[in-house]
């Protein structure tokens, strides 16, 4: 007697539908915006949505790394995030500091952002004050088999990037790598610069791992990403650098009764130099501050929601 066939499951990479969007009317930004910024620097692709702040005006190459946060809702700039940033669902935010290691996210290996504002935006309760930034990593079709770019410019400044995506049957995995190096730019007016005044300076290094595949009638999700960033920020001597090691593994069922299910751990080092602007030395020598962060999150959705999506999301 033949055995029944298996139904069929298709592995997507993605979470499952966050629903409600008539309500929160999230700000989408796609793949070909991401793409084709000349900057390659996601903070400034996140200023076209209206309301976004950050704290520096600076870019990740030339800020301090613990200023890097991201605000909404006319809340004002402020160091410490206000906004929960999640890349493929695990928060962006330092255990230690709040700030956004926006370095180390890389626009060519995203296939979409969207941007929710408001407090409390459906099930990801009050862990954004002001909004979510939801990061949604691309798969296969949209990177190909092999890329790879290479830009070179002025400053001694080099930017490379590199992506494999192979697939199998119940699967498919993506690679990424990004290497960005400059003598950097004046951070300080011509007028008010000394002899310690020096060039923002930068060298960072990313590498990041994704594999997904089917399981027990769901998919599978395992990511790993590695980060080390050094900044030399206006005067010489005054040397900074964060480094950070994520991993996270996630089980995303669809079907009449869904599951998303999530667990992630992080590891966050920073140290610094401070220089003082007077006396020109150095005033503060922070060596290490290290911190880890292990979180989870499980959510079930049942027939109900399916039916009435809109009404479940924005009653929690």
């Amino acid at each position: 007697m033949p055995l029944p066939p298996l139904p069929e499951i298709i592995v997507t990479g993605h979470a499952l539908p966050t629903g409600g969007e008539r309500v929160f009317a999230p700000v989408v930004i796609d793949r070909q915006r991401l793409t084709l910024n000349a900057s390659g620097r996601i903070e400034n692709l996140l200023t076209d949505v209206a309301g976004f702040q950050s704290f520096r005006r600076a870019d990740s190459r030339a800020s301090n790394p613990t200023a890097q946060g991201a605000v909404l809702r006319g809340l004002g700039g402020n160091a410490s995030a206000r906004v929960l940033v999640l890349l493929d669902g695990v928060p962006q935010g330092d255990p230690f500091f709040g700030s956004i290691a926006f370095n180390a996210i890389v626009p060519g290996e995203i296939d979409r952002v969207s941007v929710t504002r408001g407090a409390g935006a459906g099930p990801f309760g009050l862990g954004g004050v002001a909004g979510v930034v939801e990061i949604e990593s691309a798969g296969p079709g949209d990177l190909g088999p092999a890329s790879a770019s290479l830009a070179v410019g002025s400053r001694f400044s080099v930017d490379g990037q590199a992506e494999i995506a192979p697939r199998w049957n119940s699967g498919f995995a993506t690679f990424a790598g990004r290497i960005e190096h400059g003598a950097g730019f004046w951070t300080t007016p011509l007028a008010q610069r000394s002899a310690a005044s020096v060039r923002s300076a930068y060298d960072g290094h990313t590498v990041s791992g994704r594999i997904v595949t089917g399981v027990e009638g769901g998919e599978l999700q395992a990511g790993a990403r590695w980060f080390d960033d050094q900044r030399l920020l206006r005067f010489r001597g005054a040397e900074n650098r964060s480094s950070g090691r994520d991993a996270s593994l996630r089980w995303v069922k669809r079907g009449r009764w869904s599951l998303d299910v999530l667990a992630y751990a992080q590891k966050r080092n920073f140290s610094t130099v401070v220089v003082s602007a007077t006396s020109f030395r150095p005033v503060l020598n922070q060596g290490a501050t290290p911190s880890t962060g292990l979180g989870g999150r499980v959510e079930i959705r049942s027939p109900a929601w399916r039916r009435r999506p809109d009404r479940s999301v924005a009653a929690g």
